[in-house]
């Protein structure tokens, strides 16, 4: 009997841990976001219906925010462990860049200039700055270079762009980014380097 239990427990736990967190976003006009798990929706955000409770929010004291986080009490220090803690998550966001899985991605960029030659200038400024982002992004599964498309219009009234895509990586993934980056941001926080 307790062997089925313990079985039945084990299972449960697999199946959770291994099940995936999905991330579908979008972007046209509006910012959309939904957070899925095991098909239940989790969290959803829509940029248009936050806009009214934001406004009429206070903004509270960023400053001292970040110093709960990092600890300090001085501009400089806190910069240094920001700047710390930024390195430590980047460089663990690359890992769990590996488990990311890409799908139905798109990005639509159509750029437009004042005049021919401003266009192409910022034609190229827009692919220069998307190459990095491109580059980082291939590490994930299922994502290709051609689902982002950059166009110049020489006869449009505004640059306008369009996102869309879904990000699912599996929990287990999830919480051993989290685990790893706590410790460090704790690392940090008592003054020691993390590497």
């Amino acid at each position: 009997m307790w062997l089925i239990i313990i079985a039945t427990i084990i299972a449960v736990l697999f199946i959770v841990t291994f099940s995936s967190v999905k991330l579908l976003f979008s972007y046209n006009e509006s910012f959309n976001l939904t957070v899925k798990f095991m098909s239940i929706v989790v969290y959803k955000f829509n940029s248009t219906d936050n806009e009214e409770k934001t406004h009429n929010n206070k903004t509270s004291d960023f400053k001292e925010k970040i110093r709960k986080v990092t600890n300090t009490s001085k501009t400089y220090e806190d910069l240094m462990a920001i700047i710390d803690i930024l390195k430590s998550l980047i460089s663990k966001f690359k890992t769990l860049l590996k488990h990311l899985a890409l799908n139905d991605f798109q990005f639509i960029i159509k750029v437009v200039g004042n005049d021919a030659a401003d266009t192409a200038i910022k034609y190229g400024t827009v692919c220069a700055a998307l190459y990095p982002v491109s580059n980082l992004l291939n590490n994930c599964l299922n994502f290709k270079p051609d689902n982002i498309s950059v166009f110049s219009d020489f006869s449009g009234q505004k640059t306008d762009y369009y996102l869309k895509g879904q990000v699912s990586v599996k929990l287990i993934y999830l919480i051993k980014f989290a685990i790893s980056s706590l410790v460090d941001i704790i690392k940090i926080r008592m003054g020691v380097n993390s590497k």
